[in-house]
């Protein structure tokens, strides 16, 4: 993924979900929020370096190892399900005519 598709994916997660996960927030639903991003960001990008990754929402990259490493404790979760489900449904164009876009769900926002 290249810098421009991954600021529109961030865009299409705050679109999706009503969540910038650029904030510095501890509410569940952003950590949640964040924890998917990260690992859609490591698989999609697997040479991508950490401090690079957390460049994009603003952190440390001993901050992404810690969601990259913790996304596999959030998984029993329901509402986390219901997040990760929302996130994963946003479909990656990489056309350069075409920009990313999200597709509806009823993940309703603000849940705690």
């Amino acid at each position: 993924m290249s810098d421009f598709e991954i600021l529109n994916f961030i865009k299409s997660i705050e679109q999706e979900t009503g969540i910038d996960i650029r904030l510095k927030s501890r509410k569940r639903n952003y950590v949640y929020s964040r924890a998917v991003f990260f690992d859609i960001l490591k698989k999609k990008n697997p040479n991508m370096t950490l401090v690079k990754m957390g460049s994009f929402v603003n952190m440390h990259h001993t901050s992404v190892i810690h969601w990259v490493n913790s996304k596999t404790n959030l998984d029993m979760y329901d509402d986390f399900y219901d997040i990760e489900k929302a996130i994963k449904s946003i479909k990656i164009e990489k056309d350069a005519n075409t920009l990313i876009f999200c597709n509806p769900t009823t993940y309703l926002n603000g849940q705690n």
